[in-house]
C-alpha cells in the first residue's frame, strides 16, 4: 500500500490548532494538511455564523430555523474565512 495524504479543512481558527494538535498524534508529519477556509460554489470571502456548541454547528447559511431543532444552540458571533470553490 503506497503513502497516501489527507486534507481537511477547518475554518474557525480555534478548532483548527486543536485539530492539528490531535493530527500530529496520530499521522507522520507530511501525512496531513489542513486548510483554514470553507469550500462553496464560488471563490471569495464569507461570514461564518459561529455556534455555540463549539462551533460544531457553525455555518456560512443564516440560522433561520435552526432554534426549532436545537433550541440550545445560538450563533453569537460572526468570522470572514475564505471560500474555495473545487
Amino acid at each position: 500500500m503506497g503513502a497516501f495524504k489527507i486534507g481537511l479543512v477547518e475554518p474557525i481558527p480555534e478548532a483548527l490548532e486543536i485539530l492539528k494538535a490531535r493530527l500530529s498524534g496520530i499521522f507522520p508529519p507530511g501525512r496531513t494538511e489542513v486548510f483554514e477556509c470553507v469550500v462553496g460554489n464560488e471563490q471569495g470571502t464569507v461570514l461564518l455564523n459561529i455556534a455555540s456548541n463549539g462551533g460544531e454547528s457553525s455555518s456560512i447559511l443564516e440560522p433561520l430555523k435552526l432554534h426549532e431543532f436545537a433550541s440550545n444552540i445560538t450563533f453569537d458571533s460572526k468570522i470572514t474565512v475564505e471560500q474555495f470553490r473545487l
